[in-house]
């Protein structure tokens, strides 16, 4: 177990227990003993640091969720809440990318990097035939090494060359970054922002209970011709990301 020196309770003070545990844990966040994204110990472990029983931590803990400075996962712990990330959404441009530019710590876990056969609703999005195969990615992006975002990318074979055989998205490279590279021209793209729940795949890798609301962009990209490069959809924790978007008014917007 972690120091837990500095949390401490006065006895026989005019302030109740709760309020004075209350106080320990609020100072050590704004101090940043525990920052954004921190576990808090375990109620037992303060507790039994404060020489308290475990009834006015319970209170003391529930006032910091309620209060919106700590939230609770069943079977991962009691984390400080993070201030969202400023995250730029553009249809043509990667998350990766996006959190690069803010400057946010982020790493990539690759689930799946396969050639298969896409969903039905996929295929029709790429024109692909029933029996026509695409290349799938699925991708865990964790912020501050908590799982944040999931992406998931399928891409018609012709525009990706030899990437299958490479290690290059487990490094954290980009999919659009990788599809540039290859000499592929993204024209124009058409997406779609909804609210779902995870599923229960979704859910464990986003470590997050099953049916927790998530924002959910979906997206095609296009090559100059017209022709479909992939579709992408990514599902986005809504609490820890502050969405931006900005737009130019041209001459034939609508106003």
């Amino acid at each position: 177990m972690s120091d837990l020196s500095h949390l401490k309770v006065t006895r026989g003070s005019r302030v109740s227990l709760q309020d004075q545990i209350l106080r320990a844990l609020l100072q050590k966040i704004d101090d940043g003993t525990y920052g954004p994204g921190a576990r808090l110990p375990t109620e037992r472990q303060i507790a039994e640091a404060m020489g308290v029983s475990l009834a006015p931590v319970r209170v003391a803990m529930k006032q910091l969720e309620l209060s919106g400075h700590v939230e609770r996962t069943q079977g991962r712990g009691t984390f400080v809440i993070e201030r969202p990330v400023q995250y730029e959404l553009r249809l043509m441009s990667s998350s990766t990318d996006s959190l690069r530019r803010a400057g946010v710590p982020f790493s990539v876990e690759v689930v799946d990097q396969s050639i298969g056969t896409p969903p039905a609703a996929v295929a029709a999005d790429l024109g692909l035939g029933p029996d026509e195969t695409a290349f799938h990615l699925l991708r865990v992006v964790a912020v501050r090494s908590r799982p944040a975002i999931l992406l998931e990318s399928w891409v018609s074979q012709q525009y990706l060359g030899e990437v299958v055989d490479d290690e290059i998205f487990d490094r954290g490279e980009s999919l659009y970054g990788v599809l540039a590279k290859n000499g592929v021209v993204q024209q124009h793209a058409s997406g779609q922002v909804s609210i779902r729940y995870a599923s229960e795949g979704e859910a464990d890798l986003l470590a997050m209970p099953f049916g927790t609301p998530l924002l959910g962009l979906s997206s095609i990209t296009y090559d100059p011709e017209g022709h479909p490069i992939d579709s992408s959809r990514g599902l986005y924790d809504p609490g820890r990301f502050s969405l931006e978007m900005d737009q130019a008014i041209g001459p034939d917007t609508e106003k």
